[in-house]
């Protein structure tokens, strides 16, 4: 990217591999990924822009039965 002349990257961080459950323990791997991407891309001189990508998380979210939480609905374009 950097001998195309790139001087950015916008990639989607999905919430899922960070947070498998949607909420509780953190994945350090996955978060490991992402810091060694953001890392890599500076170090290199491009700007990072992360769009977080939520589809295989909000159902994680949603307590059985009673319809999407409050922190569902903050993952979500209004």
């Amino acid at each position: 990217m950097k001998s195309l002349g790139h001087k950015a990257y916008r990639f989607s961080g999905r919430v899922a591999r960070i947070l498998p459950n949607g909420r509780g323990a953190v994945n350090g791997k996955g978060l490991d990924f992402y810091s060694r991407l953001v890392d890599g891309l500076l170090e290199r001189g491009i700007t990072p822009y992360v769009t977080l990508y939520t589809g295989t998380c909000r159902k994680a979210l949603e307590r059985p039965g009673a319809g999407a939480t409050r922190e569902a609905d903050a993952f979500v374009p209004s």
